[in-house]
C-alpha cells in the first residue's frame, strides 16, 4: 500500500494496518490467523482509534474481511471499494464449481517444507501467469516472503465466507474493481456482488491484473480518489 499512503496522505489521514501474525510480526505459524479473527481486529483498531466513518479499502482476501466488516458494523464505514476481493464462499454467494483432484505440490505445501522461494514465486505466477515471478517488483517479492506463512494458514481458513445475507446487509456506496487479465476467481466474485450489493458500482483498471495498486498506482489512485470525493 506505500503508492497509496504516499498518494492519500496528501489530503486525508491515510493508514494501512498489518494484520495480525503479517509482517513486521516474526509469525511461526501457530496462533490464530484466521479471517474471523481479524475483522475482529479491524473493527477494534478503527474504534480504538475513533476513525470512522471512513472509506475502507480491500484487496483480495482483504476484500473479504471488508466486507464482513461493512456488514458487521455500518457504523464505521463510509464508502466500501474492493480491488478483486476474494477467498471462501458459500453456496448462497456463489454456486461451488466442481470439485477438482487434489494436488500435492502447493504454494502452502513448498512453504511448509521450507522452500519459501519455491512457494511464494507459485503461489504469485498462479494468479499472474507464469515467468511472473522473475519480472516481478522487488517490493512485492519482499511483502511475500515476509508473510510466507500466512499463505499456510490461509490455505485452510474457512471462516467467514462470503454470502448472500452479508452482501446484502451493506448499505455503504461500494466500488469493485477489476483489471484487465483478471484471473476468472475474482472475476465470479465481482459479478456476484455487483448484484447483490444494494449501492454499488464498477471500476476497471487497464495494464494491470491482482496487483494495480503497484503495478499502475496512479490510475488506481485516481479511480479511488474519485470515489471518495464523490462520496464525501
Amino acid at each position: 500500500w506505500a503508492p497509496q499512503i504516499e498518494a492519500f496522505s496528501r489530503r486525508r489521514r491515510a493508514i494501512a494496518p498489518s494484520l495480525r501474525h503479517c509482517w513486521p510480526d516474526e509469525w511461526d505459524g501457530g496462533g490464530d490467523y484466521t479471517a474471523s479473527r481479524h475483522v475482529l481486529d479491524i473493527i477494534a483498531f478503527i474504534e480504538k482509534l475513533a476513525a470512522g466513518p471512513l472509506h475502507l479499502v480491500g484487496h483480495s482476501r482483504g476484500g473479504r474481511l471488508c466486507l464482513h466488516v461493512a456488514a458487521r458494523a455500518p457504523r464505521l464505514v463510509k464508502t466500501l471499494s474492493l480491488y478483486q476481493p476474494g477467498g471462501a464462499a458459500d453456496a448462497s454467494f456463489l454456486p461451488p464449481l466442481p470439485a477438482s483432484a487434489p494436488q500435492r505440490d502447493s504454494p502452502a505445501a513448498r512453504i511448509a517444507a521450507g522452500d519459501v522461494e519455491a512457494g511464494v514465486a507459485m503461489f504469485l505466477e498462479g494468479l499472474m501467469g507464469a515467468g511472473y515471478w522473475a519480472r516481478a517488483r522487488g517490493d512485492l517479492k519482499a511483502m511475500l516472503r515476509a508473510n510466507a506463512r500466512t499463505l499456510v494458514a490461509m490455505g485452510r481458513d474457512s471462516s467467514e465466507p462470503m454470502t448472500r445475507a452479508m452482501a446484502e446487509a451493506i448499505e455503504a456506496p461500494t466500488l469493485l474493481i477489476g483489471g484487465t487479465g483478471i484471473p476468472p476467481m475474482f472475476l465470479r466474485v465481482l459479478d456476484a456482488l455487483e448484484g447483490l450489493l444494494k449501492n454499488a458500482r464498477r471500476a476497471r483498471i487497464e495494464s494491470a491484473s491482482h496487483f494495480a495498486n503497484l503495478e499502475n498506482p496512479a490510475l488506481f489512485n485516481g479511480v479511488l480518489e474519485a470515489f471518495f470525493d464523490a462520496n464525501g
